[in-house]
């Protein structure tokens, strides 16, 4: 009986497997797997893209300084070895950059916290991705937010120098 009889198409992937799904189901737009898949261990063998191995999304920064959270880096660049990461929030509250108290100039900094996130990742062989992300509330000009977490959204307040922070 030929693969016509059978009434189904073969669909290849990634140049060196082939699986095969019902006429009814790829015309109506559902690829639903058959019971059969056929490796075709005589085609020319493809080069693995392994694109995603250069980079990776992470979340809050200040979730970096977790120790938890580093092996877990660690173990994936051990095993996978990604070139990037991209994570969000360097300048919130929970980094600790900008802290309680200000002259003139503006508020105090501390960056600590932040040296730490991005000297780990390098550390590991990652290129960090920086994202400056939201104004921090204590240089917000005013209180202005977007989606559920309230990342501020207003531009920086100006200083009694005139300058903005």
């Amino acid at each position: 009986m030929s693969k016509a009889d059978l009434g189904e198409v073969e669909i290849r992937l990634m140049g060196f497997c082939a699986c095969r799904f019902s006429e009814k189901d790829v015309s109506r737009g559902i690829p639903v797997m058959s019971n059969h898949t056929l490796v075709d261990l005589g085609a020319p063998v493809v080069p693995f893209n392994r694109f995603f191995q250069r980079g990776v999304g992470s979340c809050h920064a200040y979730l970096t300084l977790r120790e938890d959270l580093r092996e877990h880096v660690r173990l994936a660049q051990k095993e996978i070895g990604f070139g990037g990461i991209r994570f969000h929030g360097i300048f919130t509250e929970y980094v600790g950059v900008i802290h309680n108290g200000e002259d003139a100039d503006g508020p105090k900094l501390n960056f600590q916290n932040a040296t730490k996130i991005y000297e780990f990742f390098v550390g590991q062989g990652m290129k960090p991705f920086v994202e400056l992300g939201f104004m921090p509330v204590r240089l917000a000009s005013g209180p202005q937010t977007i989606f559920d977490y309230r990342g501020n959204i207003t531009r920086r307040r100006i200083g009694r120098s005139g300058r903005g922070w």
